[in-house]
């Protein structure tokens, strides 16, 4: 038997407020929100894991922790799928 899934989803605008709350520094919440419907937040999800403080399964973020790096590990991983999907 399938047991139902009763978690409610979130907006962006409330993921956004509960990274924060977290202690990560978002400068700019609408870009943060635009990024977080064209990526996907369980895709941005993995690239939080390295700016948590210890330990980790409290999902606090390490002092300075920014949105933008979280990012830019994700481009960067990005473009190197990309790179070695096509030497592929």
């Amino acid at each position: 038997m399938k047991t139902p899934y009763t978690k409610p989803s979130k907006a962006p605008a409330d993921l956004i407020a509960g990274l924060k709350s977290k202690g990560l520094i978002i400068e700019d919440d609408a870009k943060a929100v635009e990024y977080i419907q064209n990526i996907g937040y369980f895709r941005l999800k993995a690239y939080f894991y390295p700016l948590y403080q210890e330990p980790k399964r409290d999902h606090l973020f390490k002092p300075q922790s920014t949105f933008e790096q979280a990012l830019s590990m994700y481009r960067f991983d990005r473009k190197l799928r990309l790179l070695l999907f096509n030497e592929i």
